[in-house]
């Protein structure tokens, strides 16, 4: 696996690596950060390994049509369904 200067795993796209299937996020990636950094890339990863493996399991095919995509992008926030001013008087 290749390292960037500093000696942290070098991404070679958002958080993947030069070795096929394999992810890097947080300190691998950035070094001694913040924690909260840390969480913030460990769920974007997370996004990424989910569709890495969706393309592996539709033998490579885009996973915009796979049914875990389509139904998030069906699946509206009350924000969004609301409006803006209707969630933050929800509590959201």
């Amino acid at each position: 696996m290749e390292k960037d200067g500093r000696g942290n795993v070098k991404a070679v796209k958002p958080y993947t690596t030069s070795v096929d299937g394999v992810f890097a996020a947080g300190d691998a990636r950035r070094g001694q950060s913040l924690i909260v950094w840390a969480i913030n890339e460990g769920r974007q990863c997370a996004r990424m390994v989910d569709r890495y493996l969706a393309g592996k399991l539709n033998g490579g095919a885009s996973t915009d049509n796979c049914p875990r995509t389509m139904a998030r992008r069906a699946t509206k926030t009350r924000t969004q369904v609301r409006g803006p001013s209707a969630a933050r008087r929800a509590g959201d």
